[in-house]
């Protein structure tokens, strides 16, 4: 009983669309990951804002949001970050003291001045939102295919 099957062909009706679309998703993943990801920075980057303490509200105004080079770790595809711009030349608007204002410090005189977190309730307050705003890019992307 040793059976051959020759000639068997299988056509996959819109096997042509099904290969575009995987194209298509493969040209497009970079950008939805960049999307994806600047949505749910721009959610952290809000919430940065209407915590940061308003003294001259130099702060509040430098909070912003920094595009991360690409990784070498392919697992790592779209990264931002967000907080105090510094001052620079470059950002004379920018502050120095931002990490200041979220850990505390001493002060000269041997003092300390207490902490007054703005960045990290950001990110912690918002985790589901983030993920909600990252989750609707994706599923708009793969609408649009």
């Amino acid at each position: 009983m040793n059976e051959k099957i020759r000639g068997l062909k299988v056509d996959i009706l819109g096997s042509d669309e099904v290969a575009l679309l995987f194209k298509n998703i493969d040209m497009i993943s970079e950008q939805v990951l960049d999307e994806a990801a600047l949505a749910g920075a721009n959610i952290v980057k809000s919430d940065a804002k209407n915590r940061a303490p308003v003294d001259s509200g130099d702060l509040k105004n430098s909070i912003d949001i920094l595009r991360k080079e690409r990784s070498k770790n392919p697992k790592k595809k779209a990264a931002y970050q967000i907080g105090p711009r510094y001052k620079s030349k470059k950002n004379p608007d920018g502050v120095n003291y931002g990490l200041c204002v979220e850990f505390g410090h001493k002060t000269a005189s041997g003092g300390t001045v207490p902490p007054h977190p703005y960045l990290r309730p950001a990110v912690d307050n918002n985790r589901s939102a983030v993920m909600s705003a990252v989750l609707k890019k994706f599923y708009d992307a793969i609408g649009r295919l």
